[in-house]
């Protein structure tokens, strides 16, 4: 929604700054800050919250087991589905080998 919604408020600034003198457009900040200031309830809902809690606990659970040592292959197989549901298993590898190689996120102690 945020793409759908983001060319009109854009919109809104640009012919605000562009005729800012008239009275009637004078009003738009404040127009854009209550149009902020009622959608953020709705970007703070429910479903939002346990998504991102769900990710969470996925990533640490992921972050635990890469630091336990488990293989690329096998971080890849046990978690694919929580990080790229529509992808192949083999994407998952490959971005994983780079994190290893790079000693990037949980990889970062590692020695190989």
């Amino acid at each position: 929604y945020v793409a759908i919604s983001l060319p009109l408020v854009c919109l809104a600034y640009l012919v605000w700054t562009r005729y800012r003198n008239s009275r009637l457009l004078r009003c738009v900040p404040l127009v854009l800050f209550v149009v902020a200031l009622v959608s953020f309830p709705y970007n703070c809902n429910y479903d939002r919250w346990t998504f991102y809690r769900w990710r969470r606990w996925e990533s640490d659970r992921f972050r635990h087991d890469a630091l336990a040592g488990m293989s690329s292959a096998d971080l890849a197989h046990k978690y694919w589905k929580a990080f790229y549901r529509d992808q192949d298993e083999a994407l998952l590898v490959e971005q994983i080998e780079i994190l290893r190689k790079a000693r990037l996120g949980p990889f970062r102690g590692e020695n190989n």
